[in-house]
């Protein structure tokens, strides 16, 4: 019995998913099929779902590579020299994603999936739920020593950053109407205003 290469399964599988990402960008989710994504990457259908065998699995294949992205974002403000400096470093790091067409496409479309689809939104969920647990925490942690104010809902300020993240990725499917430094300035202002105490 032939033994499977786990580096070479796993670069095959990226190698798939980032196909599948410009079928999903270029076509919608909703309208891609797993023939498409077939074609894309230039796999039979019995290749192909020996590494997927749903759309739903390359969507939670997708959402964890998102929930890895945020744990290294987590960690980044972590070991910040605070939680506020740690937001802002973030801030300015993903100007370049707030234009970001692709990804703002892909985001839009996933979401529009999500609210229609219970399998899609379950995953998407969980992802969420993890990242604002994990920032409350870091809030927490800020308020404590001294670094955010002592008065915020640390669970509802965790949503309302994220839901501002968000929403900016997913603008950036569209010409951003502001040069990019002003947006993130302004965004770095918003939230030191509102988090400082």
């Amino acid at each position: 019995m032939r033994t499977r290469n786990e580096t070479t399964h796993q670069l095959k599988k990226m190698e798939i998913l980032k196909a599948a990402q410009r079928c999903f960008v270029d076509a919608g989710f909703h309208q891609t099929g797993m023939q498409d994504v077939c074609a894309a990457v230039g796999m039979s259908p019995g290749a192909l779902y020996r590494y997927f065998p749903s759309k739903n699995s390359i969507i939670a294949a997708l959402a964890e590579q998102e929930r890895a992205e945020n744990q290294k974002l987590m960690t980044q403000i972590d070991h910040a020299p605070n939680v506020l400096i740690g937001l802002l470093e973030i801030i300015d790091q993903m100007s370049a994603v707030f234009q970001d067409r692709a990804l703002g496409r892909l985001t839009l479309d996933i979401g529009a999936e999500a609210a229609r689809n219970p399998k899609v939104a379950k995953i998407y969920a969980e992802a969420e739920d993890e990242v604002r647990k994990a920032l409350g925490l870091s809030l927490k942690r800020g308020q404590k020593a001294g670094h955010i104010r002592r008065d915020l809902d640390v669970q509802t300020a965790a949503h309302l950053l994220i839901s501002i993240f968000d929403g900016l990725i997913g603008r950036g499917a569209f010409p951003l109407p502001v040069p990019r430094r002003n947006l993130t300035i302004a965004l770095s202002e918003l939230v030191r205003r509102f988090l400082t105490p």
